[in-house]
């Protein structure tokens, strides 16, 4: 069973940075469409729900999965391209998740990349919806959008934040600005949400993890 076509990082990236909204699969996000586990998500029916919605119909939001061809981490991603991952998918391009993941696309750990990021928020009025959580060097924080032009926070649980996803979705409001997401695959259902309604959203993950400061 073939393997769909991806966009690059940076095509991925340029899309989000002209506004269309993202909505990012993981590994945590895949295992869940299946009946799996997620780290920090419970595995509920209507997230699985949901989450296979957005991978097979077409929707105002750039759905991306991983980039596994060219990824160095061949034995780490190899099980996603199993059939009954492959299956899934259903609409004819994605984008690359690994947007914000320079471990799995070594390639765009450079200065030029890691500028378009900034441009997500550099200049712009931003939602920050991240979670409520110790751990905050897995999140963008407030301290790292300081070239934003207004910053409002919404904040969510760190673990299962599904279970209050239409809470955290009223929260959020219909900013005018760009709501930028860090919240594990609850993050994922709400870009697509978040989109539906005009607003722009991106999902970008842990790229706190990995941004140079």
């Amino acid at each position: 069973m073939p393997y769909p076509t991806v966009l690059s990082e940076d095509e991925t990236l340029d899309r989000a940075l002209g506004g269309e909204s993202v909505a990012r699969f993981g590994d945590g996000e895949l295992r869940l469409c299946i009946g799996g586990f997620a780290r920090s998500q419970e595995a509920t029916n209507n997230l699985r729900k949901e989450l296979r919605r957005l991978l097979k119909e077409p929707s105002a939001t750039l759905v991306c999965i991983p980039n596994i061809e060219p990824t160095p981490r061949q034995r780490s991603w190899k099980p996603y391209r199993e059939p009954r991952y492959v299956e899934l998918y259903k609409l004819p391009v994605y984008g690359s998740a690994f947007i914000s993941r320079p471990d799995s696309a070594p390639w765009i750990d450079r200065y030029d990349y890691w500028e378009k990021v900034r441009a997500l928020w550099r200049g712009r009025d931003i939602t920050l919806v991240w979670e409520d959580s110790p751990s905050r060097d897995l999140s963008l924080t407030p301290d790292m959008l300081r070239e934003a032009k207004s910053l409002r926070q919404v904040r969510g649980p760190a673990v299962d934040a599904y279970r209050r996803i239409d809470e955290i979705e009223q929260d959020i409001g219909r900013p005018p600005g760009t709501v930028l997401l860090c919240l594990g695959a609850t993050a994922t259902v709400l870009a697509a949400r978040l989109a539906s309604k005009g607003v722009h959203a991106v999902d970008v993950g842990h790229v706190g993890t990995f941004m140079p400061r």
